[in-house]
């Protein structure tokens, strides 16, 4: 199981348009906070400032990316079918 490395903000998006339709994105300095179903994730990165944000290629840690999964209750399986990466499952 991975349990470091990045992935791309795009395809974290692109996960919650597919597995959390209806959420969204309050705009933060830093951070953005994603808000699904009554629940926040306060603690999605922007990125670094500059180019990389600017053009799309923020990369994200894998940690904040399960994290959110969890927190979101975001079902494991739709988050590993777009990403690529293993979720545990809620019991």
């Amino acid at each position: 199981m991975t349990s470091s490395g990045q992935v791309k903000r795009k395809a974290v998006l692109k996960m919650l348009k597919n597995c959390a339709p209806d959420f969204k994105i309050q705009e933060g300095i830093h951070n953005d906070t994603v808000v699904w179903r009554g629940k926040e994730f306060a603690g999605l990165p922007k990125g670094e400032h500059g180019k990389g944000r600017q053009s799309g290629r923020v990369e994200i840690e894998i940690g904040h990316v399960r994290q959110l999964v969890s927190q979101l209750e975001i079902e494991p399986e739709c988050a590993q079918k777009i990403l690529g990466f293993p979720f545990r499952s809620r019991t």
